[in-house]
Order: C-alpha cells, then sequence, then structure tokens
C-alpha cells in the first residue's frame, strides 16, 4: 500500500521536517508576485464595471513595458497562487479526519484538475470576448455575451462573498480569547468592517497587503519552527496517525470544503491580461500557480492529522509549542484578517455607483454574514461546505461551459477550441449540475430527516 511504502521512505521527523519545508517554499513561491488583496476581492470582476486595474496596465499601449517571457508567465502564476490561499485552510485537517490523508489526497488532486479544466475554460471563454488590443474582459462581459443573466452572476458572487465572510468572522470569534463567541463575533465584524467601510479604500486595501505579508512570513516561519520542534520531539507529530484507514465516503461529504479551498478561475481575467492573452503562458500561470495551493494544503492536512485532528486543533497545538506559537498565532490571525477584510471590500465594490449611500448599502449587505457567523461557532465549516456546494459549483463549474459552448456558436469558427471539444464541455456542466442535483438532494434528504425526528 502507498502508506506503507510512505512510512518505509523516511522516519517520521524527516518526513515530517520535508513537509514542513514543502509549506514554507510553497507559501513564499506565492509571496513572489504582487500582494493579494484576498481571493475575495478578486471575485468583483463579475461586475461589468469594474475591469481590473493590473489587467488593463498588462494591455494598454501607453502603460508600463508589458512583461513577457519566463519572468512575466512567473509573476502571473504567483498571483493565481497568492489569491487562491486563505483562512478556510485552517480547518481542512478537520474536514480531512473522517476520510483519512490519503482519500483526503487523491481528493484534492482531482478536485484540482476538476477546476484547472473549469479555469482553462474560463480562459478561451475570455479570449473570444477580447479585442485585438482591448483588456480582458471581466466575467460580466462574458456572461452577458453569452446571453446569461447579469443578476444571476451577482446573486452567486453575493452568495458566495456572503458565506466566505460569515465563515471566517465566525472562526475569529472562536480564536478570540476572553469574550463569549458572540461578543468575540461582533468585535470581529465591527473591526473588518470600519477598516473596510472607512474613509479610504487604498487604506484598506493596503492594510489587507499588510496582513498578506504577515502571513506570508508566519508561514515560511511555522514551516520551519515545526521541523525544528519535531527534531527535537517538543512537538507531537505521530506519522502513525495517517496509516489510519478512514471511511473513503467521507471524501465525498468534504467535496465542497475542498473545492471552495481550491477555487481560482476568478483570476483568469487577470491573468489573461497580464499575459496579453497567449493561450499556452496562460495555461502554463494557471496551472503552476494553482499547483501551489494543492501542495499546501496537502501538507497542511498532513501536518494537522499527524498532530491528532480532528481531536485537537493543529492551530491549538502549534500554539502550545514555543518554536512555533508566535508564528503560528500570527499566521492563523493573518489568514482570517485577510479573508475577512477582502470579503468585506468585495461587498463594498458590488454596490452600483448609482447609489447615494454606498457605505450604508454595503454595511447592510453584511449584516446577513454577520448575523449567521452570531449563531455558533460550527459556521465556520458550514458555511465553506455551503459556498463549495452551491456557489462555487454554480459559478465557476457550471456557468463557465454552458457560457462558452454559447460564445462558439457566436464567434469564429476559427479560434481555436482550447479547452477541449464540445463534448468535453457538457460532460464538465454534466458534473457540476450532477454534483448540485446530489447535494441538493442529501441536503433535503436531512432536512426532511431532522424535521420529521
Amino acid at each position: 500500500m502507498y502508506f506503507d511504502k510512505l512510512a518505509e521512505m523516511a522516519p517520521c521527523a524527516a518526513l515530517h521536517r520535508r513537509l514542513c519545508c514543502v509549506v514554507a517554499i510553497t507559501v513564499a513561491c506565492a509571496a513572489l508576485g504582487p500582494p493579494r488583496a484576498s481571493r475575495v476581492v478578486r471575485l468583483r470582476v463579475v461586475r461589468a464595471a469594474s475591469s481590473d486595474a493590473a489587467s488593463s496596465a498588462a494591455t494598454s499601449t501607453d502603460g508600463p513595458p508589458r512583461r513577457r517571457g519566463a519572468y512575466g508567465t512567473a509573476s502571473a502564476a504567483a498571483r493565481v497562487a497568492g489569491t487562491t490561499v486563505g483562512g478556510g485552510f485552517l480547518g481542512l485537517p478537520a474536514v480531512a479526519a473522517p476520510a483519512g490523508f490519503g482519500p483526503t489526497a487523491v481528493t484534492l488532486s482531482a478536485s484540482w484538475l476538476f477546476l484547472l479544466a473549469e479555469a482553462l475554460v474560463v480562459a478561451e471563454a475570455v479570449g473570444r470576448c477580447r479585442g485585438p488590443k482591448a483588456a480582458a474582459p471581466s466575467v460580466a462581459v462574458v456572461a452577458a455575451e453569452a446571453g446569461v443573466p447579469a443578476q444571476a452572476i451577482r446573486g452567486l458572487f453575493f452568495a458566495l462573498v456572503t458565506a466566505t465572510l460569515a465563515s471566517q468572522l465566525s472562526k475569529a470569534g472562536s480564536m478570540l480569547a476572553g469574550p463569549s463567541y458572540r461578543a468575540a463575533t461582533l468585535a470581529a465584524a465591527a473591526a473588518t468592517l470600519a477598516f473596510a467601510l472607512g474613509p479610504s479604500v487604498e487604506r484598506a486595501a493596503g492594510a489587507n497587503a499588510l496582513l498578506t505579508a504577515v502571513f506570508a512570513a508566519a508561514a515560511v516561519a511555522v514551516g520551519g519552527g515545526a521541523a525544528a520542534a519535531a527534531r527535537g520531539g517538543a512537538l507531537p507529530f505521530d506519522a502513525s496517525l495517517l496509516l489510519r484507514s478512514g471511511d473513503a465516503s467521507a471524501a465525498r461529504r468534504a467535496l465542497p470544503t475542498v473545492l471552495q479551498l481550491l477555487v481560482f478561475a476568478e483570476t483568469v481575467p487577470t491573468v489573461s491580461g497580464l499575459l496579453d492573452g497567449d493561450p499556452r503562458r496562460v495555461r502554463l500561470a494557471l496551472a503552476f500557480g494553482s499547483l501551489c495551493p494543492l501542495v499546501l494544503e496537502c501538507a497542511w492536512a498532513y501536518l494537522g492529522l499527524g498532530l491528532g485532528a480532528p481531536r485537537v486543533d493543529p492551530v491549538d497545538v502549534l500554539l502550545a509549542a514555543p518554536a512555533t506559537r508566535a508564528a503560528t498565532a500570527a499566521l492563523a490571525a493573518s489568514a482570517v484578517a485577510t479573508t475577512a477584510l477582502g470579503s468585506a471590500l468585495a461587498l463594498r465594490s458590488d454596490v452600483p455607483e448609482a447609489v447615494a449611500r454606498r457605505k450604508l448599502a454595503a454595511l447592510l449587505a453584511a449584516l446577513p454574514a454577520v448575523g449567521v457567523a452570531l449563531t455558533s461557532p460550527d459556521v465556520f465549516f458550514a458555511a465553506m461546505d455551503w459556498a463549495g456546494a452551491y456557489p462555487v459549483a454554480l459559478l465557476w463549474g457550471l456557468f463557465p461551459p454552458v457560457a462558452l459552448l454559447r460564445l462558439r456558436r457566436k464567434t469564429q469558427s476559427g479560434y481555436p477550441k482550447s479547452a477541449g471539444p464540445d463534448a468535453w464541455l457538457a460532460a464538465l456542466a454534466a458534473v457540476s449540475g450532477l454534483f448540485v442535483a446530489s447535494t441538493a438532494t442529501r441536503d433535503l434528504g436531512a432536512l426532511v430527516r431532522r424535521f420529521v425526528s
């Protein structure tokens, strides 16, 4: 078996040290590109009026020189990696525990392949809607060209951002020591909204960039500290916990959360703009940029399960070890804060310009997420699961192939079908539709059984 070979390849401490180094190197590579505001802020591309500034600069003839060659591709890949990683990754070990490390690694890898295929679909759709000298179009423009109602896209965007914000506020409430859960959650919500809805969007974006830098530095420090602590026996890492057979069917139940953690299709318009729409370079940037978060998630699941998740929270274990205490606190706090702040900024950006009191409208739009977060600490996991099951699966699973099939019928026949033949697009749409339908059936069944009992 794979795990038997794994156990024979290296002692526990040595293998642990290598995986900690993988975590550190992965996050450091993600930090090489421009600072990310957060994965959710990138979803602003669904608004027709908000063309990404980086895309415009990369395609403008009056702007700075365009990045060419391997460096430009690597920079775009780093943008993908940095945007994908968010605060939700802290909960992966608990989600992975019922299935075990092996099935979880397979689920992560399969999900990554599926999301990569969907991102390539978005890339072709963006290319078909792009003029010879125009900036890369937003997803809203792609939807309009394909005849998909804009309100449907905005509705899915709002649902995804609301679920993400609720999840991160719930995690913040659980992490803060001292006050009650609800008081801590309210404090976290007040601080987040005060920054996001303050007088300066640039200042809020700068704070988010600083948090991202803290996250990257803390991840490197946690990797090095954990390796040293494991080598000295100060960290209770047990590789035998990874060899235990779990419930493989639990991997299917974890699939929505995995999709939420790994989705990156929202970065495609930006990447296409940075690389001047070059199909080969766009594919390389998307593939290698998204591979870094996959490795990070696998390594974090390995470390967390080896530390005893879900019986204990791996973050708590790392906080208890002197070698990793400070770095882990910074890692957890910055991961949650940057995602929560980015979600609030995304809600603010989605308020139409015509609205008179945009800040008040954005505040009202954030209240549902705050209300949901106040209900229970379990919202952290429940909101991630729901977001992956429905908004992510519909917005980045079902919509791209359907839109591209329509665009292929409308645009020039000579444009290369870089995302695959029509039958492949139909298969991706069918898989996404069946996934949403099966998840809805499961959830409705559970709701009925709960109501009856």
